[in-house]
Formats: C-alpha cells, structure tokens, sequence
C-alpha cells in the first residue's frame, strides 16, 4: 500500500475490507489518497498558494511511500450487522488512545482483511472532455483525480516538474466536468 499514488491508472481502484467474525460481509473502499490526513494537508496548502510563484506544498507526499497503514472513508448507515457499523462501534473507534505524534493507537481483538488494491480505476483517456455524476461518498472515487489536476494546474503554472507518471499521462485538452449532488 502507499499513502499517495501518483499513477493515474490507480485512481477509482478500490480495497476489499471484510472481517475474521464475518468473512462474507464484503465491502469495496475506494482509494482515496486525499482523505489521508499528511496528504489532505499538503493539497490544501497547495490550494492556498495557488496563483503565487512561491508555492507552499511538502512534496514528500509525491514519494508514493509504502506504508503500513491505510486510510479509509467509511460511512455507516446504522445497519446493525453491517461493516461499517461494527468498525464505527468497535473499539477501533470509540476507544481510540491518541499517541505521542496525534496518531491514534488501536486497540482491538476483532481482525479486519484488506485485500487490494482491485479493480479497473477509472479507465481514463490521456485527453479530451471526462464527465461524471455522482452524490454522497461517490464523490471519493474522483477526489484523488481532483487533487492529481490541482498538482498539474499548479505545478504547469509555476513551471515545476510534475511526478513522470503524471506528466506521461496528462495531455493538453485533458479537462473534468464533475457534477456533484449531496
């Protein structure tokens, strides 16, 4: 796993989360780099020095770094035998212990798989007009696109050299229409 991926390929892929006392309870989380609270940070300096040359950005979250951990969205919706109801109730959540850096430490005898990272992604072309809907937590499968064109738009305007695998992929007439409902 890596906290960033710069590979446009490996956006709208997804993990597999089930748990040890519920094998058959599946559910896919997509990857949603920017949820991540490091790299959630870093884009939102960059936002923030748009438009000036000096740009404010901890390019280390570009290293595409292998972790240990993942970062997940999840969204319960109070259904007593589902995924993300045992995850939000368990002690994973409600008895979380903030360690010395503001991570938190969890302790917790339930198992949880994660299998990934799965799927097709988003199947983009390198150009040209990519529109899509969504509501609610759909919006994650594009936020990690956003954040790829906010890195792009940026960097190109200040004249940065961008990650190769992003400079390879995006061509000029690349554009997003992204209609979105909560």
């Amino acid at each position: 796993m890596k906290s960033w991926y710069n590979d446009p390929n490996m956006l709208g892929r997804h993990f597999l989360v089930y748990s040890e006392k519920a094998p058959r309870v599946k559910r896919q989380y997509t990857i949603c780099s920017s949820m991540g609270t490091e790299v959630r940070a870093a884009l939102l300096e960059l936002a923030r020095s748009a438009g000036k040359r000096d740009i404010e950005f901890n390019y280390r979250i570009m290293l595409g770094q292998d972790t240990s951990s993942i970062d997940l969205t999840l969204k319960t919706y109070g259904v007593a035998k589902g995924l993300a109801t045992r995850i939000h109730q368990s002690q994973v959540i409600n008895k979380a212990q903030v360690g010395e850096e503001g991570k938190s430490e969890f302790k917790d005898d339930s198992v949880y798989f994660i299998k990934g990272p799965m799927g097709r992604g988003l199947q983009m072309q390198p150009s040209g007009l990519h529109v899509a809907f969504c509501a609610g937590t759909g919006v994650l499968v594009f936020l990690d696109l956003v954040a790829h064109l906010l890195i792009l738009n940026v960097f190109n305007a200040t004249g940065r050299d961008l990650p190769e695998e992003m400079s390879r992929f995006y061509q000029p007439g690349f554009k997003l229409h992204l209609y979105v409902s909560f």
